[in-house]
């Protein structure tokens, strides 16, 4: 097993930014990347391929010279998003007149499925747990209209 130190040998980053800080030129940073990949353990990391190799150390490369084309945002601009200990379960009681309503069918396919309470505007945008905003759905619907709206 291999220790910290080890490990820490083998990280792509630290490949990537030896090369910009020592502003390699094109001969040079290919003649560097031979000779780490000569490393056993870098090929068996890559299955003996240099070209992913390569292609991983220059996309760390671009991660580090243009980290704001990498930065992800996971909330929309557009909403404030909750706070997790503001969002407020739904109440068994309503649960059950929605699921009732609903006739215990996803709304979107019909499936009966591992029903689920779904908020038609979503709480993170204002949306509130009340009979009108809620409707039922499976959950692989659930989770494809969440993957839609991201």
């Amino acid at each position: 097993m291999q220790t910290a130190k080890e490990k820490d040998k083998f990280d792509i980053n630290k490949i990537a930014l030896d090369i910009i800080e020592r502003k390699l030129d094109l001969v040079s940073i290919r003649d560097y990347l031979k000779e780490q990949f000569e490393n056993p353990m870098w090929n068996q990391l890559f299955n003996n391929n240099y070209e992913l190799f390569k292609k991983e150390v220059d996309l760390s490369c671009d991660k580090i010279l243009n980290q704001e084309k990498y930065q992800t945002r996971l909330i929309s601009p557009y909403y404030e998003q909750k706070d997790p200990k503001d969002i407020q379960a739904v109440p068994p009681e309503l649960r059950q007149k929605v699921l009732e309503r609903d006739g215990y069918k996803c709304v979107m396919c019909g499936s009966t499925k591992y029903p689920q309470i779904d908020h038609i505007k979503p709480f993170s945008k204002g949306g509130e747990t009340v009979f009108d905003n809620l409707q039922t759905m499976c959950r692989k619907c659930k989770l494809r209209k969440s993957m839609l709206k991201n």
